[in-house]
């Protein structure tokens, strides 16, 4: 179950070129840096709802004030401060009753805290070891590792110190951010990516190895995600020419 989700996570950050999960100018950055982008605007259309969803994004410096709206009409704000690399280090929502603070070591998270009505409500810490992150919840702990160009390359997740599941992603090492497929600790092929150019084809795939969903995308020479379809959305993202500092 971890697997499916911090895979969902893993293609989500992918997408979007976050969080996330880095130049100031994109005339500066070599073809060989990493760097994230600065979203300016976010449109979701669904099938059978003629809704249309934005948030739009408006900088002063690394922090944004994100306006979402439905149909051109403002439905709330939220406020997001990133370090120097592009990594959110608050959240400020719910007209300020709540947030939450990262802390990090240039792209490594060293802890996670949320606040309600400025009370403390959750706190995470997180152990590096090189490039492999460690963290406990409850009764699970889990191993996450990453390459040098912050590529989340395997999980393991273990339950009383009891191995439940370790699965490994692959990259195109061509590219930035291109992922192409990820396999269970079994070696079963549970997801891909096929490309063409600046397009893919993302499969799902059950236990049985039956395609349970599948996903299109395009993305720009960055590797961020300029448009995703599904079978029940569309998303288009938009930038500014101006990116963050590069973390890699």
């Amino acid at each position: 179950m971890r697997s499916k989700i911090l895979l969902t996570l893993l293609i989500s950050l992918c997408l979007v070129g976050n969080s996330c999960d880095l130049c100031y100018y994109c005339d500066d950055e070599s073809s060989s840096s990493y760097s994230w982008p600065k979203k300016t605007k976010e449109t979701h259309t669904y099938t059978g709802n003629s809704n249309v969803y934005t948030y739009e994004f408006s900088w002063d410096g690394n922090t944004a004030v994100m306006t979402s709206k439905k149909n051109g009409i403002e439905a709330y704000q939220s406020t997001y401060t990133h370090n120097d690399y592009g990594y959110r280090i608050k959240s400020v929502f719910n007209d300020g009753k709540s947030k939450v603070e990262w802390e990090y070591d240039k792209w490594k998270v060293l802890s996670r805290k949320g606040y309600d009505n400025g009370s403390l409500s959750s706190s995470h810490d997180y152990e590096w070891d090189g490039l492999t992150r460690k963290y406990s919840q409850g009764d699970y702990r889990y191993e996450d590792t990453f390459d040098k160009y912050r590529h989340f390359v395997r999980g393991k997740t273990y339950l009383s110190d009891v191995l439940v599941d370790d699965y490994t992603n692959e990259y195109d090492t061509s590219s930035r951010w291109r992922f192409l497929k990820s396999t269970d600790m079994n070696g079963n092929l549970t997801a891909e990516n096929i490309w063409s150019g600046n397009s893919t084809t993302y499969y799902r795939y059950d236990s049985n190895g039956s395609v349970t969903s599948t996903s299109t995308r395009e993305v720009n020479e960055f590797d961020d995600t300029l448009i995703q379809t599904t079978s029940v959305s569309v998303t288009k993202n938009e930038f500014k020419s101006e990116r963050f500092k590069p973390y890699y």
